[in-house]
């Protein structure tokens, strides 16, 4: 779906705006009865707007502030408000269990456990030593019951792959069948691969979820009456961005899922 829209939103200007002409002029073609009932006209241009290139925020984390965002990444530091992970879970999901699996996933707790102390999130090792449990798709209901009932802040749920089908089937009973109960999704073949990176990523949606706050974004420039700011009129201003998927372990912290990893008590919404 993403690369879908990419390749969409990612054609030449010209094109983009030769397209919209086109499907403008036929549309107003098939609706100018309905235009003309309604008394509604249709400018045959575009109107012109003037474009501003928004200056880089400052990103502010618990004990430092970001000035030197570069192509819009940054490496994360110690969170603004990060969430303690003591009572946990975890769980692979599979029909098909592998021999390593469970030292795959033991090891990744070990690099997620040395990621939290650098983002200040102090992370328990999970609440039973038999964890991570190997769960059947089909067990998955009474196992994520179970979570609930020991209190469970948080289930790390590894699966095997992209199935679509098992993933909506752990968050709609998560969700929806239970009383409730945060979980995080991840993919083996990510596990297998985990580093600093991958795993702060990771953490990030986690204390998120949890309610905590990874960091802070400098809004003086979207301040009415301030002379520098973006928009100056006072007028309420909704920005919007791609939220990027990850396809490798190289990426660091981008714009896009910065600002779109609030999930609780969310009162307003900034992307960059």
């Amino acid at each position: 779906m993403i690369s879908k829209l990419i390749r969409i939103a990612a054609k030449p200007a010209p094109q983009t705006f030769n397209a919209i002409r086109e499907n403008m002029q036929q549309a107003r073609h098939e609706l100018q009865e309905q235009f003309d009932n309604l008394g509604v006209e249709v400018a045959e241009n575009m109107i012109k707007t003037e474009a501003r290139i928004m200056p880089t925020p400052t990103i502010e984390y618990g004990n430092t502030s970001i000035n030197n965002v570069m192509n819009g990444t940054w490496s994360p530091q110690r969170f603004v408000r990060p969430q303690n992970i003591t009572n946990w879970g975890c769980c692979i999901v599979t029909r098909r269990p592998h021999r390593d699996a469970e030292n795959i996933v033991s090891r990744a707790i070990d690099t997620l456990y040395q990621s939290a102390r650098q983002l200040g999130i102090e992370l328990s090792y999970p609440a039973y030593d038999s964890m991570p449990n190997v769960v059947n798709p089909n067990q998955l209901q009474e196992y994520l019951e179970f979570c609930e009932k020991e209190n469970f802040e948080l289930v790390l749920v590894v699966l095997d792959s992209k199935n679509s089908e098992e993933y909506s089937k752990t968050k709609f009973i998560a969700e929806r069948l239970s009383g409730g109960i945060l979980t995080q999704c991840v993919l083996m073949n990510t596990l297998k691969k985990i580093n600093n990176q991958s795993a702060q990523m990771i953490l990030m949606k986690i204390n998120a979820k949890l309610g905590g706050l990874n960091a802070q974004v400098d809004l003086k420039l979207f301040q009415a009456g301030n002379g520098g700011a973006l928009f100056s009129h006072g007028f309420p201003v909704m920005i919007q961005g791609i939220l990027l998927v990850f396809t490798g372990f190289n990426h660091r912290c981008s714009r896009c899922t910065f600002g779109a990893r609030f999930f609780i008590g969310v009162k307003k919404f900034y992307r960059t």
